[in-house]
């Protein structure tokens, strides 16, 4: 991991906008470690949106009939009460060997990370994880006009690469193999990104409860650019979900020099863009997604990927199997696989 942040034990609650809105290599070297103590910056969002589509009522339980003709069926499509069922039961297993492992530890520890992480988002709908969100000020001038200069530079000496990802490849590189773009880009991802997507979804709320035993960490930060003026070029990216529990993309281009762009959640079909370079765009890579066209002009973001564990809270185990890592394309499976990726949840 590139850099990590863990929480204090008393983080402080998000303040987000209410209602659903949509608006206009190497190991080690790149480490980095943050604290609220050591001055992190906590982003505002100036608008938020559940990003989930309706979830489907809970199955009444199959007759012995229907039960054998769904055996008999070439229909492989995996259902919602499939994936709860799974989420369930991994959590379980989950929280069993939690139980063996903290025998002698204080009742309450486990508790207060689980119950901050099934608060719910703002508006009290659904899960935290459910919501995407839009921050001013992620990068300032300096950082934008830094990361800029040095991405053209690594892209006129390596050009760029088309098919880093084995599926919904962007035409992008990692600022693993871009040492210095990484070096402008890194302090406030440290300092500003991972703070705020922990406050945002894993920060303490009513209960008073924080969650620092859960720890975000850079799994994958990239360069990406569409571009709606050359022929050929890449100008959206097709539905998906991440293989990150948490995502963002920072603008590095003012929105006024492009046309189109921005995050589309398929479930609401509703899109959120940013308002000005520099800002933040956060939500769960696993609610299914996509980019919108750029049809004119050049956009270039800086996207993120975030691994979460913590002890009691994350259902790592249900996110590593094939029935979210292979899951259907389709809103249906959203509501079920982010609300199972968080044992307090599933």
């Amino acid at each position: 991991a590139m850099s990590t942040f863990t929480a204090p034990a008393q983080a402080a609650a998000p303040t987000t906008t209410g209602d659903d809105a949509t608006a206009a290599g190497s190991d080690g070297e790149l480490a980095a470690t943050v604290g609220v103590e050591e001055g992190a910056t906590f982003l505002e969002p100036f608008v938020s949106l559940y990003a989930l589509g309706p979830e489907e009522e809970e199955e009444e339980e199959e007759s012995e009939d229907e039960s054998d003709e769904e055996e008999n069926s070439d229909d492989e499509r995996v259902r919602p009460a499939q994936v709860r069922n799974a989420a369930r039961l991994l959590a379980s297993m989950c929280e069993l060997t939690l139980e063996d492992t903290a025998q002698g530890d204080s009742a309450g520890a486990g508790e207060g990370a689980g119950a901050c992480a099934a608060e719910e988002g703002p508006a009290s709908r659904g899960p935290r994880l459910g919501w995407a969100h839009c921050c001013h000020g992620a990068f300032g001038a300096a950082e934008i006009t830094s990361v800029i200069g040095a991405a053209e530079s690594h892209v006129a000496a390596h050009g760029w690469l088309t098919k880093r990802h084995s599926r919904h490849p962007t035409t992008d590189f990692s600022l693993l193999d871009a040492p210095a773009v990484w070096a402008a880009a890194e302090p406030r991802v440290t300092a500003a990104v991972l703070p705020t997507l922990h406050r945002l979804y894993f920060g303490s709320g009513r209960r008073g409860n924080g969650s620092g035993g859960v720890t975000l960490a850079i799994n994958d930060l990239f360069y990406v650019r569409y571009d709606g003026d050359t022929l050929g070029a890449q100008k959206e990216l097709e539905m998906h979900r991440d293989g990150s529990l948490i995502s963002f993309s920072i603008a590095l281009t003012s929105p006024g020099d492009f046309e189109g762009g921005g995050t589309r959640f398929v479930g609401v079909e509703k899109v959120l863009r940013p308002e000005h370079s520099g800002d933040l765009v956060t939500h769960s890579g696993k609610v299914l997604h996509a980019g919108e066209p750029v049809t004119r002009g050049v956009r270039d973001i800086l996207v993120g990927f975030v691994t979460c564990a913590g002890a009691g809270v994350v259902n790592e185990v249900f996110l590593d199997s094939h029935i979210v890592t292979k899951a259907e394309e389709h809103p249906r499976l959203d509501a079920p696989i982010v609300k199972g990726a968080l044992l307090a949840t599933a």
